[in-house]
């Protein structure tokens, strides 16, 4: 199938569609489960919900594992976005719209030249100190680009070396999270519905 054909097919039969997906092996069935658990209505027409986790933090995390360390990256520069467009008062002052596009620059080209970009942003970021909500959103974007720096592996290291720089992404991408919600601008049942949107 196409993925014009695909597209098409989704619209008209998203459940049809998924459970290609999933037969193809385009995409596993712990991803869909995942997704049915936090309630994504397609998914729960195609599989039974996995265990849910305790804690949102755990679940967030849990559910960042699932993604591919770009795909992570991107869902954590769209939660901090949403909490920075959200809470972010001051508008001449660009650090966490910064941050968040470094972190989107290195998941489209995750180079060296990408990676020291959002170094540099993401720590621009975490600097800032105002008000709470306002923090959280900028702490939320900064988190966002040090998931992007935390992602980026050399292409010569080691499996154990690539294990733990996606261990301390997904952590990073957690905390993006936790920072977004702690802003105020958006909730625990929006993290999670994003999330299944990502995970199918």
């Amino acid at each position: 199938m196409t993925d014009t054909a695909l597209r098409q097919a989704h619209r008209a039969d998203p459940v049809a569609a998924l459970a290609w997906r999933l037969r193809t092996d385009a995409i596993t069935h712990e991803r869909v489960a995942y997704a049915a658990t936090l309630g994504h209505e397609t998914a729960l027409q195609v599989v039974e919900p996995a265990k849910l986790p305790r804690g949102p933090r755990t679940r967030t995390q849990c559910g960042a594992v699932l993604l591919s360390p770009i795909e992570a990256v991107r869902w954590a520069t769209d939660l901090a976005e949403l909490a920075v467009d959200r809470a972010w008062t001051d508008a001449s002052d660009t650090r966490p719209a910064d941050a968040i596009a470094a972190a989107r620059a290195w998941a489209d080209c995750p180079c060296e030249e990408h990676v020291t970009r959002v170094r540099v942003a993401a720590h621009a970021a975490w600097s800032v100190n105002i008000s709470r909500s306002a923090r959280a959103a900028a702490e939320a974007a900064a988190r966002a680009g040090f998931a992007a720096f935390a992602t980026a592996v050399p292409a010569e290291a080691t499996a154990t070396k690539k294990k733990k720089k996606k261990m301390a992404a997904t952590t990073a991408v957690m905390w993006a999270a936790d920072a977004a919600v702690k802003s105020g601008a958006i909730t625990w049942d929006e993290v999670f519905a994003s999330l299944a949107e990502r995970l199918v």
